[in-house]
């Protein structure tokens, strides 16, 4: 049974992991010499941690497994948290995985998140519409005027047609967390925007075969409309 108190980075750590690349959709895989504080004492936890949202983080094991169901309740919603544990410090922090370059720095050499098959690059045409799905309704890589951070994943709007819940994204993007990815975001980026695009393969139990898309540099302010599918 894991611990019923939740890892939560600091604010200005969230918005220090959302300043730095993803591994795929809504997570990072991340190598840190973490700080917590436990009943006003601090404590290192250093190795390999999953961060979703840029908020959370959880240890990972030595190779790829799919999280418990007592963990993912702890990463439903902020609100559902029992207690928190708070993490101050990330020393050391560098992002062990990326899905687009199917590389992996972790110690023990084992690839977790599932690649991007066959990537190509390209730009984007101006009238194009890109579905950012997410488990939480804050999204520190979004920001209110439709901008992206560097290194943000997406999906097209026609590959999210095919996604009429946020259980369905979960499956169709091979996410680790496989409670709803139900916030969604369509993000129109100006013309010329660099992207990089291809199939996602199987991994963390799901399916995957969906169309993820990379943001390398971000994306400048442009037409935004936040919105909720259904779970299921």
């Amino acid at each position: 049974m894991p611990d019923p108190r939740v890892l939560e980075l600091r604010a200005e750590l969230q918005l220090d992991l959302a300043g730095r690349g993803e591994s795929g959709m809504g997570f990072q895989m991340i190598e840190a010499s973490v700080r917590i504080k436990i009943d006003g004492r601090t404590r290192p936890l250093d190795g390999e941690f999953l961060v979703l949202q840029s908020q959370f983080l959880l240890p990972i094991a030595p190779e790829p497994r799919i999280l418990s169901a007592d963990e993912l309740r702890l990463v439903a919603e902020s609100g559902e948290f029992p207690a928190r544990i708070e993490v101050s410090n990330l020393d050391g922090l560098k992002v062990i995985e990326n899905r687009l370059t199917g590389v992996s720095q972790h110690s023990h050499g084992v690839m977790a998140v599932p690649p991007l098959v066959r990537p190509v690059s390209r730009l984007t045409m101006g009238d194009e519409a890109f579905i950012r799905f997410s488990g939480s309704p804050l999204d520190h890589r979004v920001g209110d005027n439709g901008s992206l951070k560097p290194g943000t994943f997406a999906t097209t709007f026609n590959d999210a047609r095919m996604v009429p819940s946020g259980l369905a994204a979960v499956g169709r993007y091979a996410l680790p967390n496989p409670l709803p990815a139900n916030y969604a975001y369509t993000i129109v980026p100006p013309k010329g925007t660099q992207i990089q695009l291809g199939a996602v393969a199987p991994g963390f139990g799901q399916a995957g075969g969906g169309v993820e898309v990379l943001f390398p540099k971000g994306s400048k302010p442009s037409g935004f409309c936040p919105h909720r599918v259904p779970e299921s």
